[in-house]
């Protein structure tokens, strides 16, 4: 019992720094926004003072050449040095305010992960964090929300603040609800993160069943969707009757073989290795336990030997591609190029949370398969049909596949 008390104590003891800590943050920031309007209210002052000393200077006489280059010159120098210094000493305070803002979210991160989550029911959220999605100052994270938008541009263009306070005044429930949400989740992933770099270091024994999980994960990620594959088969079947060629030729079945090795197993593979790499964080946050083998390896490791897997899949890929020596170089090229740029793009589209972006280039997946299926079996598809079948028909067929595959 002593040595629990004891553990009991400094933890109590971590937790009342914590607090400490963050009631002295919060003081400075109050201070810090109080200098700010008392430079704004100084730096007004002295220029009030100096409009007037130089409209009092323009009301003398004109011709006297002492007031017009003398006096007006050092208003003009004493207007620009107020203004400066008051730039240079508000910036300085903010750069100042954006590290207490990050060193305060952690603390508050801190103290959720050691208060017992039996006093809340998890949805007890930190003012830092709660307030972040609707008051951010970085302009890259502004275009997240409308509320954001509205609170950026009150806290730069204070002269419309009346009309703005009206709006928000409006849209209050409403911005309390995503305020709540968004900082719950982001939250969530942040809290994910520290424990992923708490608990980074591997096992120190891996099972047998681990070891060959590991294995599997890294030379096939995507097993649940290895039925994908047939729709290369299907298309290569159809290239395959319609240019004529036999099944059970050799050399056509090889080239089915490196068609499935370089679309599938190659290049697609390594887009779910992307996927997984990009995602570490939300996949710990909501526990999936399908993806990189973080809990065994470590994240530092697993995500290492995930992104070597990458680069040899590409560059096995293009190798194969273009050392092959059957007259398919460039379809399979073609493939490679077309899978990569829609990895990218894919990625974008989660980045900025455009949902319709992300399900059109998913659904890319099934067509692409099948085309290059197709075309691998017969190179000179788009040419011979184009002579053979008219035009309405054949973009029929294609409008009706995308459609049943979508």
């Amino acid at each position: 019992m002593s040595n629990m008390e004891s553990h009991k104590n400094i933890s109590d003891k971590y937790i009342d720094e914590i607090i400490s800590e963050l009631n002295d943050c919060r003081e400075d920031e109050r201070n810090a926004q109080n200098q700010i309007v008392q430079i704004i209210g100084v730096g007004g002052a002295l220029l009030g003072a100096i409009l007037g000393a130089a409209i009092s200077i323009a009301g003398e006489d004109p011709s006297s050449p002492v007031n017009e280059k003398t006096f007006a010159n050092y208003l003009f120098y004493l207007n620009s040095v107020i203004l400066i210094v008051s730039i240079f000493y508000i910036t300085s305070i903010g750069i100042t305010n954006v590290l207490r803002y990050h060193y305060m979210r952690e603390l508050e991160d801190r103290l959720a992960i050691l208060l017992p989550k039996s006093n809340n029911d998890g949805t007890f959220i930190h003012w830092m964090s709660f307030s972040s999605p609707i008051t951010t100052r970085n302009p890259f994270h502004v275009k997240d929300s409308k509320y954001s938008i509205i609170h950026y541009v009150s806290y730069a263009i204070s002269t419309i603040l009346a009309v703005i306070f009206i709006i928000i005044s409006i849209k209050a429930p409403k911005m309390y609800l995503y305020a709540k949400q968004t900082a719950l989740f982001k939250r969530t992933v942040r809290l994910a993160a520290l424990e992923l770099s708490a608990t980074a270091s591997p096992q120190s024994k891996l099972g047998l069943k681990s070891i060959f999980e590991i294995f599997l994960y890294y030379f096939y990620p995507k097993k649940k969707d290895f039925q994908k594959w047939f729709l290369i088969l299907l298309g290569f079947i159809t290239g395959a009757f319609l240019s004529g060629k036999s099944l059970t030729q050799f050399s056509t079945l090889k080239d089915f073989f490196i068609c499935f090795l370089v679309v599938d197993f190659l290049m697609y593979q390594a887009r779910y290795l992307l996927n997984d790499i990009r995602g570490i964080f939300e996949d710990a946050a909501t526990e999936k336990t399908n993806r990189l083998p973080v809990k065994e390896l470590g994240g530092k490791t697993a995500i290492l030997l995930a992104i070597i897997n990458i680069f040899i899949r590409v560059i096995t890929a293009i190798l194969i591609s273009i050392l092959y020596e059957r007259n398919i170089t460039i379809v399979l090229c073609s493939n490679i190029v077309i899978i990569a740029v829609i990895s990218i793009l894919y990625e974008l589209s989660r980045e900025y949370e455009l949902d319709l972006c992300v399900f059109f280039l998913v659904s890319l997946g099934y067509p692409i398969r099948f085309f290059a299926g197709l075309c691998v079996a017969y190179p000179q598809v788009h040419i011979d049909l184009s002579s053979k079948i008219p035009p309405e028909l054949s973009q029929t067929l294609i409008l009706l596949f995308l459609y049943v595959s979508w």
